[in-house]
């Protein structure tokens, strides 16, 4: 019995508990107010295609901050990548997936740096990720305009391999009003299958220097992958 009372109290204290409250009052609410309208199924769908893009985000920056990190450069980063791929593949001439590869290398790149720099010069990760945001941010910009004479890139729908890249990232599932793109499983995907903690149970430690040099490096780890939760690194 009391074993039970102690994990009934473990679920309770669960950061992500408050997350999931606040979600359920939200929809409750919002589905009373609208006399039942926000439960028929052509709205759940359009609430559902507006939100993947920034739920999958919200994934690991959700994990950064159960952690104790934020990473301000986030929201950029996801134009750095879009703009990254739109060059390769127009400019370029490459393989969209290939120039989807090649950008999501440049993204892990520079979180990698991120984490780095914040573990290695002790700054607050907000410092750092806010230098980096307002950097992408004059960056994408100017290399834009630089490469392609404007900030907007065309032509995308002409690269060879963008159908197959469309059918795997873009593709609607069902009729209407029952539609769904399949983005959506990817994200629920995340979620189910997302990442544990990389630096071991949380009040886990080590005297030795050996010790000490695989918490760091997995201090950096986590923050560059959003794989902070429950950690004690």
């Amino acid at each position: 019995m009391r074993r039970d009372t102690h994990e009934g109290w473990r679920m309770v204290l669960r950061p992500e508990l408050g997350s999931v409250v606040a979600a359920a009052l939200l929809f409750t609410f919002f589905g009373i107010a609208s006399s039942g309208q926000l439960l028929e199924i052509e709205h759940i769908s359009s609430i559902f295609d507006s939100s993947w893009p920034f739920g999958i985000v919200a994934i690991a920056v959700g994990l950064l901050l159960i952690g104790g990190e934020i990473d301000l450069s986030t929201g950029v980063m996801a134009g750095t990548g879009g703009a990254a791929m739109g060059i390769f593949a127009t400019e370029v001439g490459m393989n969209i997936w290939a120039a989807l590869f090649l950008s999501l290398l440049i993204c892990l790149s520079l979180g990698a740096f991120n984490g780095v720099v914040t573990v290695k010069t002790g700054l607050n990760s907000f410092v750092v990720t806010l230098g980096m945001f307002f950097g992408l941010r004059g960056a994408n910009v100017a290399l834009s305009k630089a490469i392609t004479g404007d900030a907007l890139i065309e032509g995308l729908d002409e690269v060879p391999g963008f159908d197959s890249l469309e059918m795997v990232l873009a593709n609607v599932l069902g009729t209407p009003p029952a539609d769904f793109r399949i983005t959506l499983f990817w994200w629920v995907g995340f979620m189910i299958l997302r990442p544990g903690c990389c630096c071991g149970p949380a009040g886990a430690t080590g005297s030795s220097p050996r010790a000490a040099t695989r918490r760091r490096r997995a201090r950096s780890a986590c923050r560059w992958t959003g794989r902070r939760s429950r950690c004690s690194c």
